[in-house]
């Protein structure tokens, strides 16, 4: 019994030093370990605030009841005297509709006529072609109550017209197609236009239909000196107001134009990010309003006695997008650092007084540890810059890293 006993220890002790000695071979020569590549990216510092939108602004009045037609699209360009909208009897809102398409497709095809390609009859017999094709798909869905098909199949045939009128340059069908178009306007006009009242833009500008009421408060030259409680009751008193296109017979105004190119955002903000943006000029400002950041010039940044600030900007970007804007949420960009990024775990013996830490490269088959300066840091990633070593190592955009550098040493072999 002994000897078996003694036999089964021998084992065990066979087997862990097999064990030690098997990894101390995988330490010395080699094992595998997670990687990734340094890639660039960017880290930003930014704080939110709420403001205002502040525009000069001339508005447009009426006395008639009915529903407000925009010839000029929310966010268009206005001449001085052109057309801006229309406002029409709400039973005739529909006609109306019609009628601004049917004087858009004239537009586009008189002038486009005008520069037709003259040797384009190729092109015209194949669309002959199409339209004798979809005629009779037409008729089939008209037939068979597809009411769906008709409208689409209608809108092919009609575009199809419009291009072989624009490459025979006024010829046959396309021809007689402008002509129909043009007897379709003089009756939608005869039907609508002795119930519409013509609005005209009073000077040139951006066309906005979201009158709120503070035009002739909230102006250019009121923006510096505004309040974060005035600030605050505007936003407050809008709420979620949107602009109405619904007149009740009370002079009310319809819409307005935003005079000049540019408009300032009042922000409500902390001492500690007036001070940061005041003393740089420049800001990026993000809002969900505008397709991208806006660029901005900081006009003032005012301290209040409740320990707030008002941080005035002025923009020229985007006005199409921001003619309508009242109030808003906006994001302040304060840093934003781009260059090389690895995640935070990735780096060690950081030292937070100096902002340092190594990273582990792995480079012809071994970790190479080096010293790197981080520039900044999130929660998750961190931007690195290189620093003098006296090894002379550097870091570089595709360098393989380990991913998490633990029990890992300078000169492990990696497989």
């Amino acid at each position: 019994m002994r000897s078996v006993k003694s036999g089964l220890a021998m084992l065990s002790v066979a087997v862990i030093a097999t064990f030690y000695v098997f990894a101390y071979m995988d330490w010395v020569g080699g094992h595998s370990i997670d990687t990734s590549v340094i890639s660039m990216g960017s880290i930003e510092y930014s704080v939110k605030a709420v403001g205002v939108v502040v525009r000069d602004e001339l508005v447009m009045e009426s006395d008639r009841s009915g529903l407000v037609l925009p010839v000029i699209e929310e966010g268009g360009k206005a001449a001085k005297g052109s057309l801006m909208a229309q406002m029409v009897k709400e039973g005739l809102y529909r006609d109306a509709l019609r009628l601004a398409e049917v004087e858009r497709k004239i537009g586009d095809l008189t002038m486009q006529g005008q520069t037709a390609r003259p040797n384009g009859y190729g092109d015209v017999r194949r669309i002959d072609e199409e339209v004798d094709s979809k005629v009779r798909r037409l008729a089939y869905a008209m037939g068979a109550g597809r009411p769906a098909d008709v409208m689409a199949l209608k809108g092919e045939v009609d575009r199809l017209l419009e291009r072989r009128w624009i490459l025979t340059g006024g010829d046959g069908v396309g021809d007689g197609y402008l002509a129909e178009l043009r007897e379709e306007r003089a009756g939608l006009m005869a039907k609508v236009g002795p119930s519409a009242v013509s609005l005209y833009a009073p000077s040139s500008g951006t066309v906005s239909y979201a009158v709120d009421g503070y035009e002739a408060i909230l102006t250019l030259g009121s923006a510096p000196s505004m309040t974060p409680g005035e600030i605050e009751g505007v936003i407050e008193d809008l709420g979620s107001f949107k602009g109405a296109y619904y007149m009740d017979g009370e002079t009310r105004p319809v819409a307005k134009v935003v005079l000049g190119m540019d408009y300032a955002l009042c922000l409500i903000v902390d001492g500690q990010t007036a001070r940061a943006i005041g003393s740089r000029g420049t800001v990026t400002v993000r809002v969900a309003e505008a397709p991208l950041p806006i660029a901005c010039e900081v006009l003032s940044a005012q301290a209040h006695d409740d320990g707030r600030y008002v941080l005035c900007l002025r923009s020229d970007r985007y006005m199409q997008h921001m003619a309508g804007v009242r109030s808003l949420e906006a994001e302040l960009v304060i840093e934003k650092h781009e260059g090389l990024m690895v995640p935070l775990e990735s780096l060690a013996r950081i030292d937070e007084s100096f902002l340092t830490a190594t990273i582990a490269l792995v480079k012809d088959g071994e970790v190479r540890d080096v010293h790197v300066r981080i520039v900044a840091y999130d929660d998750q990633s961190a931007i690195l810059e290189n620093i003098d070593n006296p090894n002379g190592r550097k870091v570089f955009a595709n360098d393989r890293y380990v991913t998490r550098p633990v029990n890992v040493v300078d000169g492990q072999s990696v497989t």
